[in-house]
């Protein structure tokens, strides 16, 4: 274990015994949402002894009048017809509905919100979900309740939290990704993707943004190294950018973010002007593991 993921783990753990400790994860997973128990409804383990009250999902309920979402009524709800589609979605006779709950701000382990948004232009009757906050309907695609353009709603599918494809195209946040092949797109990594055309590489931004790129590759003889480093019969890449001068058959990987190739030495995207390739070697002491 390095010192970078030593300290993280230490963080974590003190994070999690510090608001246990505080009483803020005195709920559990078990009681929280709606749930029928003994022929008892109960909600956040609360019993409800309203007869007339039904138990859709962990999330959605119904009585005589109105429709839930969690502790939250549906103003304009059509209760008779209300039902519950996944822990996100529901829909009545007229509308789709698409909630979430947060936390907010500087009180964000205190603090839950409820939000409910009506789906602008869903249909009812033919609406689905499609897993990780995408769904459609006969006519069009939506991401946690905002429409998407998509080229094929009909294949439309859901890859990840992040991906969906359809038999055109590929998306990333429900943009469409440039020069992509939907039927033959697939992800083969954490951090890889690619097509029966391109390879891609992605990852995020300096601001924290998700981005995708296509790697300017050869693809018979593309490798991957790691999730920064690949390279081709000619070139490397680190982060999905072109490590200029890298020679990729020599090219391999060191320790410590050190990696060199038959001409030089390079520090993650940096080469180290004067270092000699056959005769470099990263000291153990200065591995983060060895100076803990």
């Amino acid at each position: 274990m390095t010192i970078f993921k030593f300290m993280f783990e230490l963080i974590k753990w003190s994070i999690k015994t510090m608001l246990l400790l505080t009483g803020v994860f005195t709920f559990s997973r078990c009681s929280s949402g709606y749930s029928e128990k003994n022929g008892k409804i109960l909600f956040n383990g609360r019993e409800i002894k309203d007869k007339n009250f039904v138990v859709l999902s962990e999330e959605f309920a119904k009585d005589a009048t109105t429709a839930y979402y969690k502790s939250h009524p549906f103003k304009y709800a059509d209760v008779a017809s209300f039902t519950a589609v996944d822990e996100h979605y529901a829909k009545d006779n007229n509308k789709v509905y698409y909630c979430d709950e947060y936390r907010e701000g500087q009180q964000y382990y205190l603090t839950k919100r409820q939000t409910i948004l009506e789906v602008n232009g869903a249909l009812p009757g033919s609406f689905v979900c499609l897993k990780n906050g995408f769904s459609k309907d006969g006519v069009h695609a939506y991401f946690e309740g905002n429409p998407i353009n998509v080229t094929d709603v009909a294949t439309f599918v859901s890859i990840d939290p992040y991906f969906a494809k359809d038999d055109v195209h590929a998306y990333l946040h429900g943009k469409r990704i440039a020069g992509s092949n939907g039927k033959t797109f697939e992800l083969t990594n954490r951090n890889y993707a690619k097509d029966t055309t391109h390879i891609y590489y992605y990852g995020f931004t300096s601001d924290g943004q998700h981005t995708i790129a296509i790697l300017p590759c050869d693809k018979q003889s593309f490798e991957i190294i790691d999730d920064r480093y690949s390279k081709d019969k000619s070139k490397v890449f680190f982060l999905g950018f072109t490590l200029n001068d890298a020679d990729g058959p020599s090219f391999s990987i060191l320790s410590s973010g050190y990696a060199k190739d038959k001409l030089a030495v390079f520090f993650q995207s940096r080469k180290i002007a004067g270092a000699e390739p056959e005769t470099f070697e990263v000291y153990k002491e200065t591995t983060p593991l060895a100076m803990m």
